[in-house]
């Protein structure tokens, strides 16, 4: 069995930022994560 982890660091505001994730399982040799951070600055 194989695996992936990805790990994210960065300062995160919970009242203003947010994230998007998509996994796509089409098949035991094809899978495909997709992540979109919504980060704002001021």
């Amino acid at each position: 069995m194989q695996g992936l982890q990805a790990i994210t660091q960065f300062l995160w505001d919970p009242e203003k930022d947010s994230y998007a994730t998509c996994i796509y399982d089409a098949s035991p040799s094809l899978v495909a994560v997709g992540t979109i951070y919504a980060i704002y600055f001021d």
